[in-house]
């Protein structure tokens, strides 16, 4: 006999109580899906359940209301079930204070980020997160952050990593140049452009970027004009860069939908 429960069977069930008092919510999370309440929501009712600060959590779905029309009608609390070989053990959580569908009420998640009792935001990432590469038989990632602090600065970084080589840039040095096919031109990077800048460059201080590289950018532009020839980087490749970074806003627009360049 199958023990699992029909949907009829299961809207008969009794739905889990919310009796204490709702948590202050001091963090906002994206994408409360299964993986979010099962481990995430249940570590934090755990810390709440003891003798030391509370943490509530507004959850924001940027797209999809499944969720929280589940959640809705049972003030946000849910039963957490673990199982190992020898026992199961339900739980309820109640650490969710307040459940945001950001298509439908976008400014209450702007005014909640805005919030000063917000002292955490953090994400989900599943598998729309990620792009399998099916040539290579990997996978692609693209991390990205214009919201970070930092009491002194951190450096602009750029890290691209491959199944051939790897090239991280910190400002306006090289960290890492290092692939699997050494050419000739290499040495010479290696031996002009791994030295650094100073530590933030231009970070938290725009007064303090360096204008040698915009410098040499007009003078290449100048130099091609003057003998007839594309720049180093000519337009088609410059404008490359614009679309790869439009297309991940397309994309997180729309519920992390391939977007193919």
């Amino acid at each position: 006999m199958s023990s699992i429960l029909s949907e009829a069977k299961l809207k008969k069930l009794p739905r889990p109580i919310r009796k204490e008092p709702i948590i202050t919510p001091k963090i906002m999370h994206f994408g409360p899906g299964a993986f979010f309440r099962s481990f995430v929501a249940s570590l934090i009712d755990d810390v709440n359940q003891k003798d030391v600060e509370n943490w509530g959590i507004i959850a924001v779905s940027l797209h999809s209301e499944d969720s929280f029309n589940k959640l809705a009608g049972q003030d946000f609390v849910f039963n957490a079930l673990s199982m190992s070989s020898t026992k199961k053990r339900v739980r309820k959580i109640s650490s969710i204070s307040d459940f945001m569908v950001a298509k439908k009420d976008g400014q209450s998640v702007l005014d909640a980020l805005l919030d000063e009792q917000i002292e955490i935001v953090s994400l989900t990432i599943t598998e729309k997160g990620y792009h399998y590469n099916s040539d290579k038989k990997e996978l692609d990632f693209i991390e990205c952050s214009t919201c970070t602090w930092s009491k002194d600065g951190h450096p602009a970084r750029v890290q691209l990593s491959g199944s051939e080589g790897s090239v991280f840039l910190a400002d306006e040095a090289f960290e890492i140049w290092d692939f699997m096919e050494e050419k000739p031109e290499d040495a010479e990077i290696q031996a002009t452009l791994m030295k650094g800048q100073e530590a933030g460059l231009g970070a938290n201080d725009p007064s303090a970027i360096n204008f040698h590289q915009h410098q040499r950018n007009f003078e290449e532009v100048v130099n091609a004009i003057a003998e007839g020839r594309e720049p180093t980087t000519s337009a088609s490749e410059a404008r490359k860069p614009v679309a790869l970074i439009t297309a991940i806003y397309e994309s997180a627009q729309n519920d992390g939908k391939k977007v193919f360049l």
